[in-house]
Order: C-alpha cells, then sequence, then structure tokens
C-alpha cells in the first residue's frame, strides 16, 4: 500500500528542545574542560567566552572552544531528524537548491527522563596560532594577527591538523574529550548537514527562521558578517569573533574565510544528492564574497589540486572550522540497542514509506492467488487482513492530528485578523490622541498596548508558519486536501462557516508552499488579512 499521507517529517521540538536546553544548564554546572596548560590570553582563542563553552588544551599552552548544537529528538537511537536545506530560489538550482537530509548528533544525555541529543562545532574558525600550534615545529607567539582565521591550507592539510590535534588530546588531555559510550571523541572537519543546521540556528530558531535565507540578525548583517564591504570586511581577514554570532552563539559562520567541509562536492538533482562526486566543497563565503551572494546556502566546489601548481589547492580565502565525533557504533550496547531499535522499527517503516514502487497488500494478494498449498494461502491471507488493519490504524492516528493541524490553522487565522484589526483601531486612535495631546499619559498607554499587541501577533504569525511548514513536510497533497474537507464539514455543522473558510485558506497555502517551496512570508500574511 503507497501509504500517500506521509511526506517526511520534521522532529516535534518543543519538549525536546526544552529538555536540551535543561541539559545544557545542567553541562554548564560541570567542568567545561581541563584548564591546566592552557596559558594564552583568552581574548586570543575565546574573545566571546559563554558560560557552556567546551574549551580545550592544545599544544604550546593554546585553547579550542566548541560549542554543543542540539537536536530535537526521541528516545528511539534510529531516530534522525529531518532537515530541510538549501535554497528555494531556482537561480541557486543545482548548485545549493532545497535539499531534504536528516542528521543525529554522536552524543547523548538523559535529562528529567528525555533524551537529549547533539554533537559539538568549533565556535570559531581555527585560527593561524591554533593551526601552528598542532603543526608547526616551533610554538607561536600567540597575537591578534595569529587569531585571524588560517587559510593557504589545503583539504589535505586540514585534516592532517585533525589528525595530528586529536593525536595531541588523546596523549596529553585525554580526561577533557567528550566521551560516548565506551568511545572518546575525535576531532574532524564537519558535514555539509551539519554544518547548515548549525548556521540556520538548529533547534533554537522557529521553522520558519531555520528555512530564511539568512540566520535570524538584527540591523545591519554587517554586524554578524564579514563580507566584501568597506563597512564590513574591507578587503581583509580579521581575528576570530569580531562581529555578533548567529542564534547558537557561533562566530564568523558566514563571511571571514571559506570554510572546508568533510566530504566532496556533489550536485542537487530535484532535492537529493547528485550521483557525481566532485572536489572539495566550502561553506559560509568569506571576506572577498558580495553580501549579495552571502546566505545560509551558499557552497562552492574547488578542485582538490590546483593546475598551475600540481600540487594541492590552497587559497588566502580559505580555512575551516573543526568538529568532535565519535562512532556510530561505540560499543557493544550501542550496538544492540540500534539492532533491537531496527526490529522494533520495521513495521513502522513500512508503513510509512510514501513512494514505494511495491504496494504490500497488492503483493500478498498475489502471493496468495499464486500458492497451491490452501493452509499457506490462509496464512497469508491472515497476515494480509492484519497488516491491513495496522495502515488503516496508523492513517487515523496521522489524520487525527492533521485535522487537529488545520484547526489550529484556521484558529490563528482568525486571531491574526483580529488582532490586527484591533492594533488598527489603536493606531488610528493612538495617532487623534498625538495630534490632540502630543506626550499624554494616554498616548504612552496607547503606545504600549500596540507593541504589545505586535509581540503578540507576531508570535502568532511564526506560530502559524511553523504549524503551516510542518504540514507540507509531513502529508501529502491528496491527504491534506482530503482532512480539509472532514474538518469543513465538522466546521459547517457546528455553524463556524468562517473557521471554514480559513481552512480552505490554511490548506491552500499549504499546497502553495508545496509546489513552490518558497515561502514569501509577506505576500502569505497579506493573504491572511484579505477580505
Amino acid at each position: 500500500m503507497c501509504d500517500r499521507r506521509r511526506r517526511g517529517g520534521w522532529a516535534t521540538r518543543a519538549i525536546l528542545a526544552a529538555a536540551a536546553a535543561v541539559a545544557g544548564l545542567a553541562a554548564m554546572a560541570a567542568p567545561a574542560a581541563a584548564q591546566a596548560n592552557i596559558t594564552w590570553p583568552e581574548e586570543l582563542y575565546n574573545p566571546q567566552p559563554d558560560v557552556d563553552d567546551l574549551v580545550l588544551p592544545m599544544p604550546c599552552g593554546g585553547a579550542m572552544v566548541f560549542r554543543r548544537i542540539e537536536l530535537a529528538l526521541g528516545p528511539d537511537p534510529l531516530d534522525d531528524q529531518l532537515v530541510v536545506l538549501g535554497s528555494d530560489s531556482q537561480d541557486d538550482a543545482p548548485f545549493d537548491f532545497r535539499l531534504r537530509d536528516h542528521l543525529t548528533g554522536g552524543f547523548n544525555d538523559t535529562v528529567l527522563g528525555v533524551r537529549a541529543n547533539y554533537y559539538f562545532l568549533g565556535k570559531y574558525e581555527v585560527t593561524r596560532d591554533q593551526y601552528a600550534a598542532v603543526m608547526a615545529d616551533a610554538c607561536p607567539q600567540p597575537s591578534a594577527q595569529g587569531s585571524q582565521p588560517v587559510t593557504e591550507v589545503s583539504w589535505f592539510d586540514a585534516v592532517a591538523f585533525t589528525e595530528a590535534y586529536t593525536t595531541w588530546l588523546w596523549a596529553e588531555a585525554a580526561n577533557s574529550m567528550p566521551t560516548e559510550g565506551g568511545s572518546r571523541s575525535y576531532v574532524r572537519l564537519p558535514t555539509e548537514t551539519e554544518w547548515e543546521f548549525a548556521v540556520r540556528g538548529g533547534v533554537a530558531v522557529t521553522e520558519r527562521d531555520f528555512r530564511e535565507r539568512l540566520f535570524p540578525h538584527q540591523g545591519d548583517l554587517a554586524q554578524y558578517a564579514l563580507f566584501q564591504a568597506q563597512r564590513s570586511a574591507d578587503g581583509v581577514l580579521w581575528p576570530v569573533g569580531s562581529r555578533l554570532p548567529n542564534p547558537l552563539n557561533l562566530y564568523d559562520m558566514l563571511g571571514n574565510a571559506e570554510e572546508m567541509m568533510l566530504e566532496p562536492y556533489q550536485l542537487n538533482r530535484f532535492g537529493r544528492r547528485h550521483g557525481q562526486v566532485g572536489g572539495m566543497v566550502t561553506r559560509g563565503g568569506s571576506f572577498r564574497t558580495l553580501e549579495s551572494d552571502l546566505r545560509n546556502s551558499w557552497r562552492t566546489e574547488y578542485s582538490l589540486f590546483d593546475e598551475s601548481t600540481g600540487r594541492a589547492r590552497v587559497l588566502d580565502t580559505i580555512g575551516f572550522r573543526a568538529a568532535l565525533s565519535v562512532p556510530v557504533t561505540v560499543d557493544q550496547d550501542r550496538q544492540q540497542q540500534l539492532a533491537q531499535a531496527w526490529q522494533d522499527s520495521q513495521e513502522m517503516e513500512a508503513s510509512t514509506v510514501q513512494d514505494s514502487d511495491v504496494d504490500p497488500l497488492e503483493a500478498l494478494d498475489a502471493l496468495a492467488a499464486e500458492t497451491f498449498d490452501p493452509d499457506a494461502r490462509q496464512d497469508i491471507l491472515a497476515i494480509r487482513a492484519a497488516l491491513s488493519t495496522a495502515f488503516a490504524e496508523r492513517e487515523e492516528v496521522a489524520a487525527r492530528a492533521l485535522r487537529r493541524s488545520i484547526s489550529s490553522g484556521a484558529v490563528l487565522i482568525r486571531t491574526l485578523r483580529y488582532d490586527r484589526g484591533v492594533m488598527n483601531a489603536t493606531e488610528t486612535a493612538l495617532r487623534f490622541e498625538q495630534q490632540l495631546n502630543a506626550g499624554s499619559e494616554r498616548a504612552d498607554r496607547l503606545q504600549r498596548q500596540i507593541e504589545a499587541m505586535q509581540e503578540r501577533y507576531d508570535i502568532t504569525l511564526r506560530t502559524y508558519f511553523d504549524i503551516l511548514l510542518q504540514a507540507a513536510d509531513d502529508y501529502s497533497a491528496e491527504f491534506l486536501e482530503d482532512q480539509r474537507d472532514v474538518v469543513n464539514i465538522g466546521f459547517e455543522q457546528q455553524d463556524l462557516p468562517t473557521l471554514a473558510t480559513f481552512a480552505t485558506l490554511f490548506i491552500q497555502q499549504v499546497l502553495s508552499y508545496q509546489e513552490t517551496q518558497s515561502l514569501e512570508a509577506e505576500d502569505y500574511e497579506e493573504e491572511l488579512l484579505a477580505d
């Protein structure tokens, strides 16, 4: 049976993200790192310290700082988080168009009975002094210039750095390394998915903000990124941490130095990775990237080798950022957990396949028809009946969940329209009051009311877009339309025709997003408020 209700699924964030926050507080209470042997001035390796930083020592008295990147996952060891990456602009296809991928961190905690899953990513780009501390014959003298990102190193150099740094850590500071199960972590380059999930803000931002061109920021982008402009990088590299961070307190994710990724470059072919594997891929742009080109999805391919020199390619715009990782099968207990989770999930996975070429119920019918043994035929038909019942039960659960989302969308549209009307009336009253009694107590009160209403309106609108995006991700168009009709029958029977109209508008916008994969928020909002 082709299960028409599913289109993938964005992991439920709210409860799990809250648990992850609690886990972060717990981590803050523990020592972040073994501080012994760190003699460099903090401003040269961690110019913007946070209480929950993970600080690892380096040779020569240096240090490197990592941030814990949380995910929102359930308790199943096989759970992974759906992440929608890339750009919705056709101009960016096939290089960085929309791509659905999945991500799980290598590290786990249990807080208040809820699993907290995460990985570690460098808070800053690797600096010249940090690179020299690991790779040079003599220790560097730490300096402001040495706190600029290291560039003019090849992908092979970056990988060699992660190997050498891990070897030193395991020998000299093993107790400072995060562990999972029976495995100690090691340093490597990040994957593209790890990097893009982090630059977008991970679970710290709403689903709508996650899919925007740039991570959420206030004011001029030059306050957050170093790009080609006089008010920004002005044509040179800057010390790491010179600008404001993204929502996960990661610095220089956009601009300053391009960052090399672990895996090679692949094109995007209609939402999946193309089969050809190419050169090295960098993310984030550099101090020479134009502001108009800078975006979360920006990715560039370079040959691993330079034909003009016959050697590994190096550029003064390309550096890297480190990550911490562990093996998937960290110990025998984890292997057993994964095997059990696989066994437990087989039936569930079979019932949530969207575009399977084989309908399991039809296959069982065909098998029964081809079987001459009457007892075997009865067994096959019994299996078919049980499977059909399970499919029906799961579809009903999904239908109820979708109907709740449609109803919520309709109610939120009504709330948005009402709140906007009240705000408009209050703004009109404020204008009259300012004309008659500028600076009066009533004018101040009206202004405060408008600000409070605007804050509530913005929260409602963000919630609406999150529900819309999740519905677009999780359900097929046919299933959406079917459940819209069911919801509208209920609204009509309850004499709520306005909500039925809004439910129809909600599904119309969900289907529009499914078709275009582009969320023009202002256009959607204008449509919501139109009479």
